[in-house]
């Protein structure tokens, strides 16, 4: 039944299950403090270490847009020879190691030169003191720092490692130094600069002749292309080194670069299709000049002057000779584009069978496949940027080329038939033409068959001067329109590393940390912190009789206070314990008062002696007996000896009159504990303690029996049962939360009457923060359980100008250093006995 009233008085004290005290929250923060700020100095001083000795990179952004257009073929409505334009294709082409490889082949990044520092190197680009021509014999000098020490004005001497092996040698400025692995020249040397930033002798300036290789792996992962906008088809590209004017360099000349590649590209594709066209120009005009010829001989040798044969006759041979004509252009044009693709590595380019294709009727028809082909073929090669030629993805695009090659072969086989056919089908109905007008004369046949002859040769000759005049104004109307928007520029600004980010993760890393030890302090606190545990924790029906505040000077030795400072604020806590003793029985009888506690050092033998004190000064004779025979503690509380008391009276070799003594304050007496007996649990069973008791009772008001931790052993039981008033003493801080479980005990299964319980040492500093005042009203004074209180609110709590306390108890105006330094020691330090 009453576990039950205990169940119940939790769940309203706290219906929630988790009850935040900020009290105690804020006192953790206190004792941590130190760690905390220590935290703090080490993120921020390990952010500062980062930032000063990582390499500053900049990076330089360029921007491009991607347009062409070919303002002849607007004009003119002439044929478009150029592919459509995808930007997607173009950002490959930027991305590409190749491209790449080609911009730094324009750069001046063969040689690196650089100034050591302290702490970091500095890359100096185009700005150097001093600059070398070299030419490299053995390929191990490459990517090695060559050391250069100017010792006097023209001399100085080169120094390097090559496999392990140091070597040496002197140069004079202009002059060729021949080593065992280059010949090398030092020249342009500003040698006030040189001074200035080394000096003769120092060795902090060197130069690394860099591998294309090298440069490739060092500088291509900095270099990012991206897609800006789609609509207006602008690229972003970014370039990042640690030296500013190096990354604007590169930036800039990738975007030239580029624009030059394009141009090349576009006209080579125009070049080749004029190519084509003049080949078969040429010979075309040759059959065209023997047909003339033998028609002017048949004319001459048979004096013929015009041609009288039927006009029907000669405009069906003439449809049919033009046809004959466009098929056999057509045919040789396949057969040139079978060859191009039976003869093309695997590097086929698009700008070298397109243009074949330009105006032949069969151009859809393989269109798509050839650029599916070559899209396979973009993609097979960036992939060998990165890879070798046995990686299995490599090997599957071989196979995919190989098989989209057979598959445009196939359909160019399969059209070449076709125009074979139709070839074969125009000159067997020329033939039949032919064969109907066999009948007339033979010369005239002969005339007609020169004539037919020449026709076919002029057509044939005209159509490709019409192709050759169509693609040379396309070639001279093309202006490529990719233009830089924006230039790189070099940066002042480092994007690596980030002083902001940096110093923000650094901290917020120490605020988490911080937080979470301080929430795992706060969760794994086992100790009672304060009066809202202490009644969350006993039972219901335990009385709680008071506090007593945390001291902060230095207990005396007697550990008497009340009577040193009797208007401290410790003084008005035992004068409230006083008070509401008296709520418990208002009869003149003699009572005995014990005090208990659950280990050693939660303060029960301070309680009992400044619980005396107060007493005394009510005029009440109080005498305190020292029962805690194997630590004893209340002669050294009146700074007295210990060689007899209550263990010499509890065994008869005392009298009990003879052993009290006397202290500082008119009714106060005290009985000490006497030499450590063997068997003090006996002693306190024997039936002498409470013969004593009763005699005490005849002269005494108050009997204060300073009992053993009950916690430890059961000495004390015994005394409490016979107390008028059994105090079981709590330290906050100190105590842990499972020492309630003591006094529930001893309350239930020993029936122990009146036990009410103090908690000592409580933090007035942190009674603002927390829970005390919640259901205490503890800020200003001190309530206590049942609603009978001995608060400040009664006249109590003025300040030491104008009211009750003393100067000394008002709160401590320390500077936060000096709080810093002491509060350590004043948290931890003991008002224990």
């Amino acid at each position: 039944m009453e576990q039950e009233e205990k169940d119940e008085f939790r769940a309203v004290e706290n219906p929630k299950g988790f009850d935040f005290d900020l009290g105690l929250m804020v006192f953790i923060i206190r004792k941590s403090l130190i760690w905390i700020l220590l935290v703090l100095g080490l993120a921020a001083g390990s952010a500062y270490t980062v930032i000063h000795y990582s390499q500053p990179v900049y990076e330089s952004k360029t921007i491009l847009q991607i347009s062409s257009e070919n303002r002849a073929n607007q004009l003119l409505e002439v044929e478009n020879i150029y592919e459509s334009e995808e930007i997607s294709k173009d950002i490959e082409v930027l991305r590409s190691q190749e491209f790449f490889k080609r911009v730094l082949d324009t750069l001046p990044l063969d040689i690196s030169y650089y100034f050591e520092g302290e702490v970091l190197r500095n890359e100096r680009f185009k700005n150097n003191p001093y600059s070398v021509e070299f030419s490299v014999k053995e390929p191990t000098l490459y990517d090695k720092a060559i050391y250069v020490v100017f010792e006097a004005r023209e001399k100085g001497s080169l120094n390097y490692e090559v496999g392990g092996q140091a070597f040496s040698y002197a140069f004079t400025i202009g002059d060729t130094l021949i080593t065992e692995h280059a010949e090398l020249v030092i020249q342009d040397a500003f040698m006030e600069t040189i001074i200035n930033s080394a000096g003769f002798g120092e060795t902090d300036m060197y130069f690394v002749l860099n591998s294309p290789m090298q440069n490739l792996k060092t500088l291509y992962p900095s270099y990012v292309v991206q897609l800006l906008s789609a609509s207006a088809k602008t690229i972003l590209i970014s370039v990042s080194d640690h030296n500013p004017a190096k990354a604007a360099n590169i930036c800039n000349q990738i975007a030239f670069e580029y624009l030059e590649f394009d141009k090349e590209h576009k006209n080579g594709s125009a070049k080749l299709v004029l190519k084509f066209i003049n080949e078969q120009l040429a010979d075309v005009y040759n059959r065209l000049k023997d047909s003339e010829t033998l028609i002017k001989d048949f004319k001459k040798e048979n004096r013929m002057s015009e041609s009288d044969f039927a006009e029907s006759y000669i405009k069906r041979l003439e449809e049919h000779e033009t046809s004959l004509s466009k098929l056999e252009v057509q045919a040789e044009l396949l057969k040139r584009l079978k060859k191009t693709i039976d003869d093309e590595n695997t590097g086929v380019d698009i700008n070298n069978l397109l243009p074949v294709l330009a105006g032949s009727d069969f151009e859809r028809k393989v269109e798509s496949q050839i650029l599916d082909l070559q899209r396979l073929v973009v993609r097979r090669n960036n992939k060998l940027s990165t890879d070798t030629r046995e990686n299995p993805n490599i090997l599957i695009y071989d196979q995919q080329i190989e098989s989209q090659k057979t598959l445009i072969l196939k359909s160019l086989i399969a059209l070449q038939e076709k125009l074979l056919s139709a070839i074969d089908a125009t000159k067997g109905k020329i033939r039949e033409i032919d064969q109907n007008f066999m009948d007339l004369p033979s010369k005239e046949i002969e005339y007609a068959r020169l004539q037919r002859v020449y026709n076919s040769n002029e057509k044939y000759y005209t159509l490709l001067l019409e192709k050759k005049t169509e693609y040379s104004i396309s070639e001279a109307g093309y202006i490529s329109d990719n233009n830089i928007l924006q230039r790189a520029s070099k940066s002042t600004t480092p994007v690596s590393p980030r002083k902001t980010i940096i110093y923000a993760s650094a901290m917020s890393i120490a605020l988490t940390f911080t937080i979470a030890l301080l929430l795992i302090r706060y969760f794994m606190n086992n100790n009672i912190s304060g009066m809202h545990d202490l009644s969350r924790l006993i039972n219901p029906k335990i009385s709680i009789l008071g506090v007593v505040p945390k001291y902060n000077k230095n207990i005396p030795m007697s550990q008497l206070i009340v009577d040193k400072r009797p208007k401290s604020i410790m003084a008005e806590s035992f004068r409230s314990l006083r008070t509401n003793l008296e709520f418990f029985e208002s009869t003149d009888e003699t009572k005995v008062i014990a005090v208990t506690s659950t280990v050693s050092g939660e303060g029960k033998t301070l309680v009992a002696i400044n619980l005396g004190g107060i007493l005394a000064f009510s005029g009440k004779k109080v005498i305190i007996l020292d029962l805690d025979m194997r630590k004893p503690r209340i002669h050294k509380g009146f700074n007295s000896t210990n060689e007899f008391g209550m263990s010499t009276y509890l065994s008869g070799k005392d009298d009990l009159t003879s052993l009290v003594r006397k202290s500082e304050l008119k009714d106060l007496h005290f009985i000490t504990a006497g030499p450590v007996p063997p068997n003090p649990s006996e002693l306190i069973i024997n039936g002498r303690l409470s013969k004593g008791l009763t005699k005490l009772k005849e002269t005494y008001d108050i009997v204060i029996i300073d009992n053993p931790p009950v916690g430890l052993v059961t000495d004390g039981v015994t005394s409490l049962k016979m107390a008028d008033y059994p105090i079981y003493i709590f330290r906050s801080d100190y105590s842990k939360k499972n020492f309630a479980f003591n006094v529930n005990r001893l309350y239930e299964e020993n029936k122990i009457k009146n036990l009410s319980v103090v908690l000592n040492s409580v933090n007035l500093e942190r009674a603002k923060y927390g829970n005390y005042g919640r259901s205490y009203g503890y800020r200003y004074g001190y309530g206590y359980g049942y609603g009978y209180g001995y608060g400040y609110g009664y006249g109590y709590g003025y300040t030491s100008s104008g009211g009750y306390y003393e100067e000394s108890d008002e709160p401590d105006k320390k500077g936060f250093l000096r709080k810093l330094t002491t509060k350590s020691a004043n948290d931890d330090k003991g008002d224990s006995a």
